[in-house]
This record gives structure tokens, C-alpha cells and sequence, in this order.
């Protein structure tokens, strides 16, 4: 087995580099408890500010890809957190990223470990929040920083997106953060961080609107007419295309029985 791990250079000299080797050649500390078990592992390491996500092991074919064509998600996590915090952009600090690839190069497992939080919520249900129209003005706000970043985060998702009060005002945080591009000058494709951010189309079209202000008020241009209407639009469609295919997929289910 061939193992890679990459430590925060802050982190190189303490206990975090001991740490990241012993998890990515001998898995998950015993000491640890389970915030999330599906496809991917995640924990908290117990008396310690540290959650670590163990990726789910791939196949041999995306064993293949992440071995020879692409970073597996573990890296890109730890690359674009680095690459967040730069810019100013709240994501979980990251402490490393690891692998474990086999004789053949082929990816077997993945890890990830940043920095745990407390006290944030998921954007999902925001829309029954009392404070929601000024959750939603200051996550219009968020979100224009991140396109005026060119940062287009694939998943952004109610629960990818984490709130909190402090000082007066709304803060957010990204998570789950693998999936993102950088540099993006599409406003086309930026725009479609809103097909997915909110359980409702009602919430879509509130933060919607406040992005609209937001765009005015910084002169910046958009080629769309009714702006608030073309976003809803796109989470309709967005969430009909998901329901369209989970259909398929039981479908699919069914007559395997």
C-alpha cells in the first residue's frame, strides 16, 4: 500500500502530524465518535476540536479514476478549504487530507479531517424562521461574494450551508466542500448555486429577490430579465429533474426484484 498525507503546514509541527499518518495507514481512531454513518464516515475525535470524514471506498473503476485522472475528494476538500480561507471565505479550517492507494495505484480509501464546529445550523427548514427575511438579505450577500470570487460550489445544498447569529448579524459556512470550481466568469453557471440552496421555491424566491438588490446596488450585470422569477425556475426544475430520476431508480429497483 502507498500512503499520501498532506498536513496543514500550521498544524506540521504538533500533534495533528502524528495524528494524520496513524489515521490514514491504520483508519479512524477508536477514540472517536460517530456524528454520520452511510456512503462516508464521519466522526469526532473525542476531546479534541477535530471531525475526520472517511470517504466511502470506491470501486475498481473510480479506484482507477482517482488514482490515475482526478484527486479524490479527500484532496480536493483539503486543496479548496486552503483555497476558501485565502480568500476570506468561512469554511472549517482543514488539518489534513490523506490516501491510501493499493499496489496498482488505484485509490482504496480517503480521508479528510478539519476543524469541528459548534453552534451552526443548516440552512434547511430556514424558511420557518422567524428572522428568515434577514437571513435571507445577508445570504444574498454571501453568495455575491462568492460569484464575485468566481467560486461556484457545486453542492450547495440546505445542509452544506451552515448559519449562525453573532454579533447582530448572520455569518455562513461552507462543508462538504469537494466539488467546486474557481475563477469562474459565467455568471450564467454562477447563478445556478440557487437551483438547489432551499427546501422551497417560496425561500428561493425571497433570496432570490435580495440577490437582484444586491446586483443593482454593485452595478454588476446580469443578462437575465426578471431575475427573482428565472432563479425559481431553475430550482423547479433542478428539483423535477431529481424526482424524475429517483423514479427511474426505483423503477429500476423494483424489477430487479
Amino acid at each position: 500500500m502507498k500512503y499520501i498525507v498532506l498536513i496543514n503546514p500550521r498544524f506540521s509541527h504538533t500533534a495533528v502530524g502524528p495524528l494524520a499518518h496513524a489515521t490514514v495507514q491504520y483508519g479512524i481512531p477508536d477514540a472517536s465518535d460517530i456524528i454520520y454513518r452511510g456512503r462516508n464516515l464521519v466522526v469526532r475525535l473525542r476531546g479534541e476540536n477535530i471531525v475526520v470524514k472517511a470517504f466511502g471506498m470506491p470501486g475498481m473503476v473510480k479506484g482507477a479514476i482517482y488514482g490515475y485522472m482526478r484527486r479524490s475528494k479527500a484532496l480536493r476538500a483539503y486543496s479548496n478549504a486552503l483555497r476558501l480561507r485565502a480568500m476570506g471565505i468561512p469554511t472549517p479550517e482543514p488539518y489534513f487530507a490523506g490516501e491510501v492507494r493499493d499496489g496498482l495505484g488505484l485509490l482504496r480509501q480517503s480521508y479528510y479531517a478539519c476543524a469541528a464546529l459548534d453552534g451552526w445550523s443548516e440552512l434547511r427548514g430556514v424558511e420557518k424562521n422567524p428572522d428568515f427575511p434577514e437571513i435571507a438579505r445577508a445570504l444574498a450577500e454571501f453568495i455575491f461574494n462568492l460569484h464575485t470570487h468566481g467560486v461556484y460550489m457545486a453542492d450547495f445544498t440546505p445542509g452544506n450551508v451552515l448559519y449562525r447569529r453573532e454579533g447582530g448579524k448572520y455569518l455562513f459556512m461552507l462543508v462538504d466542500i469537494n466539488r467546486m470550481e474557481f475563477d469562474v466568469d459565467d455568471w450564467n453557471m454562477l447563478l445556478d448555486n440557487f437551483r438547489a440552496m432551499l427546501d422551497t421555491a417560496e425561500g428561493v424566491a425571497v433570496v432570490g429577490r435580495e440577490y437582484a438588490k444586491v446586483l443593482e446596488r454593485s452595478n454588476v450585470y446580469h443578462s437575465l430579465g426578471n431575475l427573482e422569477e428565472e432563479l425559481v425556475e431553475r430550482y423547479r426544475r433542478h428539483t423535477a429533474r431529481l424526482l424524475r430520476n429517483r423514479k427511474i431508480k426505483n423503477l429500476f429497483r423494483r424489477k430487479k426484484k
